[in-house]
């Protein structure tokens, strides 16, 4: 009933239903339906706003679609994903993890080789919302490679002083999981879809 008595509001949704249908039959997006659906529309919510994505990937372009006049910065590492997105228009910076994903509880919870180097642009800028997916995880039966997000979900502890909204994708992984909870606070999660894509809520002082 309240979207027939909303004409603009059904406009928008049925244009978030084909931007989803089409990243998930074009590209293959690898998140479901429903996690697309639901983060999508948190950024509706928030939009303009300023949102920092750990991780570069097809759903990189709905992701900076949706946040019509706001900042978008895509934090990537693999220099593939980045020539491969060099002409979409997105904002992307370029990073070093010194992170082994294998190593992580050596690391702990305060190890400095978890702060990335970031440059004024990122660290000055009052972030709304960060999405965490990225760099690559472990994902089993696949060895153990790569950085881990150790580092991204240390970095997004640091960055979230003015954020809204955490997102975690992959959460039903162990590094994931342990060290979002850590950082944000398990009692904060308002949101888990497919008991994979976690939204922490939080809860700043300082807006």
């Amino acid at each position: 009933m309240l979207i027939r008595s909303n004409p603009l509001r059904r406009i928008s949704l049925i244009k978030r239903f084909i931007k989803i249908i089409n990243l998930k039959i074009i590209h293959k997006g690898l998140m479901s339906f429903r996690e697309y659906w639901y983060l999508s529309k948190e950024i509706e919510l928030m939009c303009p706003a300023n949102i920092l994505v750990f991780g570069l990937g097809f759903d990189s372009i709905l992701w900076n679609n949706l946040n019509k006049n706001g900042k978008t910065i895509f934090i990537e590492d693999n220099n593939d994903w980045i020539e491969k997105f060099k002409n979409k228009n997105l904002s992307i910076k370029k990073v070093s993890y010194k992170t082994e994903i294998k190593k992580f509880r050596e690391y702990g919870f305060e190890n400095k080789n978890l702060l990335l180097k970031l440059n004024k642009e990122i660290t000055q800028t009052k972030w709304d919302i960060i999405i965490v997916d990225g760099p690559l995880g472990h994902q089993p039966p696949r060895d153990w490679a790569g950085p881990g997000r150790m580092s991204s979900l240390y970095t997004a502890k640091q960055l979230s002083k003015y954020a809204k909204y955490i997102i975690v994708d992959d959460f039903s992984r162990e590094i994931e999981r342990t060290y979002s909870c850590k950082y944000f606070g398990k009692k904060n999660i308002y949101k888990l879809i497919n008991n994979k894509l976690a939204f922490f809520k939080i809860n700043n002082k300082e807006k």
